[in-house]
C-alpha cells in the first residue's frame, strides 16, 4: 500500500502537478544512498529547491527511488530530467522497509547543489539512528504492514 501511494506521488510530480514552473532550467542529478556504508533499496529521495534572494519561486521538487544498489536517477519534470538548478534540501525515505539509519520526508539529509551544464552527482550516506528513532520506525513501519494486511 504504501509503495502504491509513494509511487503515486512520484508519478503525480513527475508529470507536472502545479504547472507554470517549467522556465526553471534542469541538470542531470544521479546519485547513491547508503546506510551503515551499504546501499539502502527502494528509498525515496526528494531533492526540495531552497529559495534564493527575494523571489518565492523556487522549482519544482525532484524525486528518486533507488534501486537494489541504492543508485537513483532524479526526475523532475520528466522521469530522469535531473533536478532545478539550483540549491536543495534533500530528504530520504523508506518505501514500508526498514533499516538502522536515520530516515523520514522531516529528516533533511544534506544540502546540496545542482549545477547546471553538468552531471552532478552525489552520494548519501544516511546518520545511524539511535535506539529511540529506530524503536520509532519500526512502530511506524509496522503499522504500515497492518494498514496493508486490512485492506
Amino acid at each position: 500500500m504504501r509503495e502504491c501511494f509513494v509511487g503515486m506521488i512520484a508519478a503525480c510530480c513527475l508529470v507536472g502537478c502545479g504547472g507554470g514552473l517549467e522556465e526553471f532550467g534542469t541538470a542531470p542529478v544521479t546519485g547513491k544512498v547508503l546506510c551503515k556504508g551499504e546501499p539502502l533499496a527502494r528509498a525515496f529521495v526528494a531533492f526540495n529547491p531552497l529559495r534564493k534572494g527575494d523571489s518565492a519561486e523556487v522549482g519544482k521538487q525532484g524525486f528518486a527511488i533507488t534501486n537494489d544498489n541504492g543508485e537513483f536517477v532524479l526526475g523532475t519534470y520528466d522521469q530522469a530530467d535531473g533536478g532545478v538548478v539550483g540549491e536543495h534540501s534533500v530528504r530520504v525515505w523508506l518505501n514500508g522497509e526498514s533499516c538502522d539509519c536515520v530516515v523520514g520526508d522531516t529528516v533533511e539529509v544534506r544540502k546540496v547543489e545542482v549545477k547546471g551544464g553538468e552531471d552532478n552527482e552525489f552520494t548519501f550516506e544516511l546518520p545511524e539512528a539511535n535506539r529511540r528513532q529506530k524503536m520509532m520506525q519500526d512502530e511506524q513501519a509496522a503499522e504500515e504492514r497492518d494498514d496493508e494486511e486490512d485492506e
